[in-house]
């Protein structure tokens, strides 16, 4: 048996990521370091309760690994709903707007962290999705649409940056997800 099969094993991986947080970064550090604070205190212990793991933090997101799918939308969509909470008491320049993108694959385990094709996939789709929303793949839809009350709309095949093949990627329908003009938005365009 080679080393690679035996540190394999399929995975809901998801990213997060907040909106707007290096222009936010760049009027004020102080309130962009106390907005990853609040997101990290509000984002952890949900995904502690959903048996999510997180592997790593990616800046202003994280890269959460999930042993089932149906884990992962339900601790997504409670996120969202708890940020949307958060927000009503915020000024609009201290609300934390989130984007956060699922996806299910085979994984490569290494050292606390997890790579391969899904990975990738993954954090593309984390990218398609509106401020306080969130996308996932068609292979997560398959597993939970007989399991997790959901709202969802196709937004059919895409492509994705650097993958051959296009994704059908579904927008999971939220009370949480708020439209913001892309000019606001400089993480919509960035590319990993």
């Amino acid at each position: 048996m080679n080393d690679m099969s035996e540190n394999r094993r399929l995975s809901g991986i998801m990213f997060t990521d907040i909106v707007g947080y290096s222009a936010i970064m760049q009027k004020s550090e102080s309130a962009a370091m106390k907005l990853l604070a609040d997101h990290k205190s509000i984002v952890t212990p949900i995904i502690e309760n959903y048996n999510g793991e997180i592997l790593k933090p990616q800046g202003d997101g994280f890269m959460i690994d999930f042993s089932s799918v149906v884990d992962a939308v339900r601790c997504a969509m409670d996120i969202q709903k708890e940020i949307s909470n958060y927000n009503r008491e915020e000024t609009e320049d201290e609300k934390i707007r989130l984007r956060i993108g699922i996806h299910m694959g085979d994984l490569i385990i290494k050292d606390n962290d997890i790579f391969g094709h899904d990975v990738n996939v993954a954090s593309r789709i984390e990218k398609l999705s509106d401020p306080g929303g969130i996308c996932i793949s068609q292979t997560v839809y398959d597993q939970i649409k007989n399991k997790v009350e959901i709202d969802t709309l196709e937004l059919g095949e895409t492509e994705l940056k650097n993958i051959e093949d296009k994704v059908n990627i579904y927008k999971v329908l939220l009370e949480a997800q708020e439209k913001i003009p892309e000019d606001e938005s400089e993480d919509a365009t960035t590319d990993i």
